[in-house]
């Protein structure tokens, strides 16, 4: 008898996985997310394109509207001034959307060395770009690509997960001290620094650090979100609301389709950057 009631329980338990996600779900629940309509939040993919979308806005700002102003920023209006500085700030509320996509990616990557060196390559080819996209020249020691900040996450993110199963005094020195190690990295080499004000490398450590700490509390990791990205004068903290809506999807399958989407970001980041770049030599001319 018991094994007739497991025969008629096997097929309620079956899972299956989930498309476009890396879950696994029951064969009604399979049905319902193959259903377009059914799917609802925003998933890893649609953060990533809302992401993407503040950093043109933000280049927009940088490399076209302050450019614009003049090389005496003193004699542009104050209306001129903030309409530019608005279209840049705006892209700093991404920081929070790249910094759970970067915790994420590095919970489920299998080949986390792999993604540190993509990473840094990605970081090495932009860093040109991104410099003349923001300050006209092609070298600039005053701000870093913010590709250096994701990638001293994913370090941090690698010793933690290296000493994940120890709870020792050690273990925990070591915790806090790679941390104040990032920390002081990001500040040292300013990495992601805008307007001289913003510290947007250190600020996306904070988000990675709340996320990894507060994660399975998530009333409380949007609250401590919002606070923190207040230190980035309110727009990280708006980017801290399309979090609320995601829904634990990656948007894309995880085959040859998915490679070349994942692909078209690494690509695209450096391009739009030197497009933009090229963008504000011509204004400079």
């Amino acid at each position: 008898m018991s094994e007739s009631i497991c025969a008629k329980l096997e097929p309620m338990t079956k899972r299956h996985q989930a498309p476009l996600s890396d879950s696994y779900l029951t064969p009604e629940e399979a049905r319902q997310a193959a259903d377009p309509s059914r799917v609802r939040g925003l998933s890893d993919l649609r953060l990533k394109i809302i992401g993407y979308i503040f950093i043109v806005i933000g280049l927009i700002g940088s490399s076209m509207l302050i450019p614009a102003l003049g090389s005496n920023l003193r004699k542009a209006s104050i209306s001129d001034m903030s309409f530019a500085l608005l279209f840049e700030a705006v892209s700093w509320c991404a920081l929070p959307i790249f910094a759970w996509l970067t915790l994420d990616s590095v919970r489920h990557t299998s080949h986390l060395g792999r993604y540190a060196l993509r990473l840094l390559a990605l970081a090495l080819v932009s860093e040109v770009p991104y410099d003349m996209s923001t300050t006209g020249r092609v070298w600039d020691s005053g701000s870093q690509s913010p590709v250096w900040a994701v990638l001293i996450c994913v370090v941090v993110l690698w010793i933690f997960r290296y000493y994940d199963t120890r709870r020792d005094w050690a273990a925990w020195a070591v915790r806090v001290l790679t941390v104040l190690a990032a920390a002081l990295d990001m500040v040292l080499f300013h990495i992601f620094v805008r307007q001289t004000l913003m510290q947007g490398g250190l600020l996306l450590l904070g988000f990675v650090m709340i996320f990894h700490v507060l994660d399975s509390h998530e009333n409380t990791m949007m609250l401590a979100g919002v606070v923190w990205g207040m230190g980035g004068l309110l727009p990280p903290s708006i980017g801290m609301v399309f979090l609320h809506y995601r829904n634990g999807r990656l948007g894309y399958r995880g085959n040859r389709r998915g490679g070349r989407v994942r692909a078209a970001f690494y690509i695209g980041y450096p391009a739009m950057l030197l497009a933009f770049g090229l963008i504000r030599l011509t204004l400079a001319m």
